[in-house]
């Protein structure tokens, strides 16, 4: 189901701007999982001996998936979202995810901003929403009873049109908890790692959150980089009446967690 770099192998029925992808688009990649785990440990107050075992058991529960352990080729970053009583994803973003982005951001690029740009002017809250069969709706769900772990996989689909990704991720079937990724886990890997989108030797892809959607269907939230800046867009998917974008730039994620016990 995903090729030798982690990448998930399209079909007939799934609009991709390329397959192989033409790696024009490139993630920074130069620091070790093991040093990403090391900041996820850093900022969440359960034992770190705690967090890196359950980081290393999910890693062992997905290399022994028939159906997912090839998803371990391409790049993964590990993550933690802290318990919350809230289900609504935009409030979550705006009162603690996004803020918390910001401050990783810019303590690593001094220089440099972050900041988040919508093109309907509006606040997050209550315009997110999970997307049917996208498992969105369970990560919510178990963040009312523990904080996550997880790793979210940026390759996963890469150059899919959005509702290719969604279509995509339907035909996955295992036992583990996975959902196609959004805001809530691509912020807080970016937490994490605010370097991933930051590359002085190439352009970098462009992050769907493909697993919500936004109240007005022609708009989607992402992630990108502009230049040496981080920016969380909500931008259109729609530049030609009735036609979504194909785009060489646009890469959707898988995110498989588990409950940090």
């Amino acid at each position: 189901m995903f090729d030798t770099k982690g990448s998930f192998i399209p079909t007939s029925v799934h609009k991709v701007f390329s397959y192989p992808p033409s790696g024009y688009y490139k993630f920074n990649l130069e620091t070790s999982t093991d040093e990403m785990i090391d900041s996820v440990c850093s900022c969440v107050s359960n034992p770190a001996n705690n967090i890196r075992t359950s980081f290393s058991n999910l890693h062992d529960d997905i290399l022994r998936d028939p159906s997912l352990s090839s998803v371990l080729d391409g790049p993964f970053i590990p993550f933690c979202i802290n318990q919350n009583a809230s289900t609504d994803i935009g409030s979550i973003l705006e009162s603690d995810l996004l803020p918390s982005l910001n401050t990783s951001f810019l303590q690593e690029y001094p220089d440099a901003h972050f900041k988040v740009v919508t093109q309907d002017k509006q606040h997050l809250a209550g315009r997110l929403l999970p997307v049917t069969d996208s498992g969105y709706q369970n990560i919510l769900s178990s963040l009312n009873s523990s904080h996550l772990i997880g790793y979210y996989f940026p390759y996963a689909f890469p150059e899919f049109s959005i509702s290719s990704q969604r279509q995509a991720f339907k035909s996955i079937s295992t036992p583990l908890q996975i959902c196609l990724s959004g805001p809530l886990e691509i912020v807080s890997a970016s937490i994490t790692y605010p370097s991933l989108l930051i590359n002085t030797d190439h352009y970098s892809p462009i992050l769907c959150m493909s697993g919500v959607r936004h109240c007005d269907q022609r708009l989607e939230a992402v992630l990108k980089s502009y230049g040496p800046h981080l920016e969380f867009w909500i931008l259109s998917n729609v530049l030609t009446a009735g036609r979504e974008q194909i785009s060489e730039q646009w890469y959707g994620g898988l995110t498989i967690y588990k409950s940090l016990i």
